[in-house]
């Protein structure tokens, strides 16, 4: 979806008057905003497959293979969505659209006058909207982050639990193996005062 609306946002830029197109400036709006997010998103999933990285043997779903995959997918999308947008927010492009926004604003014709104050006002929008998806995303990540640092500290506890745990039952399996060692030295001892090695009759007895 934003590689379509990005080749069109370029054939509107190069063939005509953008200010008078509603359409380029509501390609150009969103096409700011969703590339941005798009980086946001990239920068995170980066971090996570740097985590797993660093603790591997925590994650054997996935093998080293799957995780370069995964890295070289998610440098391709933000190396893309960086050139989509460092073209879209150049100095070049910002003038040419300058550029028709002050033509179509002389232009004596009263329908382009009204399709650039339509425009200007539809691109303001369009600003307020995207700071709001902004700061609403800022708000997600801080609360993700924070059930993130909860996760971390939960997981450790019951890490340490399970550790604490199996401890105790390595402590239990040695404990049974001495009891164990003293009955067969004890039931050996039996049997020689009796004079038999029959256990089915030491039982009887």
């Amino acid at each position: 979806r934003i590689v379509a609306g990005y080749q069109e946002w370029g054939n509107i830029l190069a063939a005509q008057n953008t200010a008078t197109s509603r359409k380029f400036q509501d390609l150009d709006a969103s096409l700011l905003a969703d590339l941005r997010l798009l980086q946001g998103d990239c920068n995170d999933l980066s971090v996570v497959l740097d985590a797993i990285a660093s603790k591997r043997s925590q994650h054997p779903e996935v093998d080293d293979k799957e995780l370069q995959s995964r890295r070289d997918f998610v440098a391709t999308v933000k190396q893309n969505a960086e050139e989509m947008l460092n073209r879209i927010s150049s100095p070049e492009v910002r003038s040419t659209i300058e550029t028709h926004r002050r033509q179509a604003a002389s232009d004596p014709s009263s329908r382009a006058r009204e399709a650039v104050n339509d425009n200007e006002a539809f691109l303001r929008n369009q600003q307020m909207r995207q700071q709001h998806l902004v700061r609403q995303q800022n708000d997600q990540l801080d609360q993700l982050s924070g059930v993130a640092q909860r996760l971390g500290y939960t997981a450790e506890v019951i890490n340490v639990e399970l550790e604490s745990q199996k401890q105790l039952v390595k402590d239990l399996h040695t404990e049974v193996d001495r009891e164990q060692d003293k009955m067969n030295h004890v039931l050996k001892r039996v049997n020689v005062l009796l004079q038999t090695n029959d256990n089915k009759q030491l039982c009887l007895i």
